[in-house]
């Protein structure tokens, strides 16, 4: 009876794991590609977990390009986590040679929907003036829309922006976050 139990919640956390992340379940057996999709976004969670597993090479076959190719999907469907995913893969420089410009364009994307992470980095890096030029004011923007998300510890670093902003600048960035919100976030 156990085993029964067991082998059918496998067999469910195969199909699952399979139609999830747009293969069949002869794809997750076989490690095949499929052309298969499922037909919605309940598959969400279980195809971000591939990619990650692809990653890492937890489970399955270390594949960078495919676990990329997973997360480009999903980006594409303006999911926020795997655009940042895709940004910090080419801003860290650990799985690929560092690409701060395209990961600058992923963060901004994943920022413009609201995702506070990728908020948080792309002030960073207008501050740092790192894959796009030295902005305080798009660094302070950035921090304010974070902050007013709930990120934690915001105000540190808007106190250290505000330190080397006039106070003009500091007045122009809270009138772009506030017009940020107010448009959501359409015109960031």
């Amino acid at each position: 009876m156990k085993f029964t139990t067991l082998a059918i919640a496998i067999g469910l956390q195969l199909a699952a794991a399979g139609a999830l992340a747009g293969e069949s379940v002869a794809t997750v057996n076989d490690g095949h590609a499929s052309a298969e999709r499922a037909p919605d976004r309940t598959d969400l969670k279980v195809r971000m977990k591939m990619a990650a597993m692809y990653i890492s090479g937890a489970g399955v076959e270390q594949d960078i390009d495919r676990a990329i190719a997973i997360y480009e999907a999903a980006a594409a469907e303006d999911v926020a986590f795997a655009q940042y995913r895709l940004a910090r893969i080419y801003l860290d420089g650990e799985l690929l040679p560092p690409a701060p410009a395209r990961a600058f364009d992923w963060l901004q994307r994943a920022a413009r929907l609201g995702f506070v992470d990728a908020q948080l980095e792309l002030s960073r890096l207008y501050a740092e003036g790192r894959g796009v030029d030295a902005d305080d004011v798009e660094a302070h923007k950035w921090l304010n829309l974070a902050g007013s998300l709930g990120a934690v510890g915001t105000d540190e670093r808007q106190a250290e922006l505000e330190a080397r902003m006039s106070f003009g600048d500091r007045v122009h960035a809270r009138y772009l976050a506030n017009k940020c919100k107010m448009n959501r976030y359409e015109d960031c």
